[in-house]
C-alpha cells in the first residue's frame, strides 16, 4: 500500500498524537501517583489510554535493557508480582520507578524540526 503525501502526514501526525497521550498519562503517574496503585504501569495504562498507547507504552517495555521478563518486566514473575501487589508495595520498587523514568524519556515529545 503506497500512502499519498496528505494520508502519510496524517498518519504521522496521528502517531505524534498516540506518542503524546502515552507521554502526558506517564507524567502524570510519575508526578500524581498511578490511578490504581495495585495494579503496575501497563494495567494504568491500559484503563486511561487508548489501545495505540498502550501498544507503544509495550513497545518500549521490550526495549527497556532492564527488563527481567516481557510480562512481568519489574518483578519477573506473576508470583512475584502478586506478592508485590498483595502488600500495596508495587510502586516502592525502585525499579518500577527507573522503569517509569525510561518510558517518559522514550515517549518524551520530539521537538519540531521544521
Amino acid at each position: 500500500m503506497i500512502l499519498t503525501k496528505q494520508e502519510a502526514k496524517a498518519l504521522a501526525k496521528t502517531r505524534e498524537a498516540t506518542r503524546a497521550e502515552l507521554y502526558m498519562r506517564l507524567l502524570q503517574i510519575k508526578l500524581v501517583g498511578p490511578q490504581h496503585s495495585s495494579t503496575g504501569i501497563c494495567e494504568n495504562i491500559r484503563l486511561a489510554c487508548s489501545f495505540p498507547a498502550y501498544e507503544l507504552l509495550k513497545a518500549g517495555i521490550n526495549s527497556w535493557p532492564d527488563k527481567l521478563c516481557d510480562i512481568f518486566p519489574v518483578e519477573g514473575t506473576f508470583k512475584a508480582y502478586a506478592q508485590a501487589s498483595a502488600r500495596n508495595a508495587l510502586w516502592d520498587d525502585p525499579k518500577r520507578l527507573a522503569l517509569l523514568d525510561y518510558l517518559i524519556d522514550c515517549t518524551e515529545p520530539l521537538e519540531d524540526q521544521s
